[in-house]
Protein backbone atom coordinates (compact mmCIF):
# COMPACT_ATOMS: atom_id res chain seq x y z
CA UNK A 1 0.00 0.00 0.00
CA UNK A 2 2.78 2.45 0.92
CA UNK A 3 4.49 1.69 -2.40
CA UNK A 4 1.31 2.59 -4.31
CA UNK A 5 1.20 5.94 -2.55
CA UNK A 6 4.91 6.71 -3.03
CA UNK A 7 5.20 5.53 -6.64
CA UNK A 8 3.49 8.56 -8.27
CA UNK A 9 5.62 10.92 -6.19
CA UNK A 10 8.82 9.14 -7.20
CA UNK A 11 7.78 9.18 -10.86
CA UNK A 12 7.15 12.92 -10.74
CA UNK A 13 10.52 13.52 -9.11
CA UNK A 14 12.27 11.56 -11.85
CA UNK A 15 10.45 13.51 -14.57
CA UNK A 16 11.43 16.86 -13.10
CA UNK A 17 15.14 16.01 -13.03
CA UNK A 18 17.36 18.20 -15.15
CA UNK A 19 20.73 17.24 -16.59
CA UNK A 20 23.12 20.01 -17.64
CA UNK A 21 22.41 23.71 -17.51
CA UNK A 22 19.53 25.22 -19.44
CA UNK A 23 20.61 27.93 -21.87
CA UNK A 24 18.98 30.26 -24.37
CA UNK A 25 19.34 28.46 -27.71
CA UNK A 26 19.01 31.72 -29.64
CA UNK A 27 22.04 33.15 -27.79
CA UNK A 28 24.26 30.92 -29.96
CA UNK A 29 23.45 33.24 -32.87
CA UNK A 30 25.31 36.05 -31.09
CA UNK A 31 28.61 34.16 -31.35
CA UNK A 32 30.85 35.14 -34.28
CA UNK A 33 33.46 32.78 -35.78
CA UNK A 34 36.96 34.27 -35.57
CA UNK A 35 35.88 36.80 -32.92
CA UNK A 36 33.96 35.14 -30.08
CA UNK A 37 35.97 33.36 -27.40
CA UNK A 38 35.26 30.47 -25.05
CA UNK A 39 34.71 33.11 -22.33
CA UNK A 40 32.13 34.89 -24.54
CA UNK A 41 30.28 31.63 -25.15
CA UNK A 42 30.36 30.71 -21.47
CA UNK A 43 29.00 34.14 -20.55
CA UNK A 44 26.08 33.67 -22.97
CA UNK A 45 25.39 29.95 -22.52
CA UNK A 46 26.58 29.21 -19.00
CA UNK A 47 28.95 26.50 -17.84
CA UNK A 48 29.65 23.87 -20.53
CA UNK A 49 29.00 20.20 -19.80
CA UNK A 50 32.10 18.96 -21.63
CA UNK A 51 35.38 20.20 -23.06
CA UNK A 52 37.55 18.04 -25.28
CA UNK A 53 41.07 19.06 -26.33
CA UNK A 54 42.53 17.92 -29.67
CA UNK A 55 46.07 17.67 -31.00
CA UNK A 56 47.04 21.02 -32.49
CA UNK A 57 45.32 23.02 -29.79
CA UNK A 58 41.70 22.98 -30.98
CA UNK A 59 39.04 22.52 -28.31
CA UNK A 60 35.51 21.23 -28.75
CA UNK A 61 33.13 22.59 -26.12
CA UNK A 62 29.60 21.28 -25.54
CA UNK A 63 26.67 22.97 -23.87
CA UNK A 64 23.65 20.75 -23.32
CA UNK A 65 20.66 20.11 -21.11
CA UNK A 66 17.85 17.62 -20.81
CA UNK A 67 14.74 18.46 -18.90
CA UNK A 68 11.32 16.81 -18.91
CA UNK A 69 10.14 17.05 -22.51
CA UNK A 70 12.87 19.44 -23.67
CA UNK A 71 16.51 19.25 -24.62
CA UNK A 72 19.16 21.26 -26.42
CA UNK A 73 22.81 20.84 -27.30
CA UNK A 74 25.44 22.81 -29.16
CA UNK A 75 29.03 21.80 -29.92
CA UNK A 76 31.42 24.62 -30.80
CA UNK A 77 35.01 24.26 -31.99
CA UNK A 78 37.57 26.82 -30.77
CA UNK A 79 41.11 27.29 -32.09
CA UNK A 80 44.33 27.25 -30.08
CA UNK A 81 43.86 30.97 -29.28
CA UNK A 82 40.41 30.27 -27.79
CA UNK A 83 38.54 31.90 -30.69
CA UNK A 84 35.47 30.29 -32.19
CA UNK A 85 36.05 28.35 -35.40
CA UNK A 86 32.52 27.05 -36.07
CA UNK A 87 29.42 25.45 -34.68
CA UNK A 88 29.94 21.72 -35.22
CA UNK A 89 26.50 20.54 -34.18
CA UNK A 90 23.33 22.20 -32.97
CA UNK A 91 20.23 20.44 -31.68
Amino acid sequence: MVLLVLLPTLMLAACSRQIGHEFDKSAVDQLVPGQSTVADATRLLGQPVRTRAYVGGKVLVRWAYIRAGESAAVDIMFDDDGRMVSIIRRH
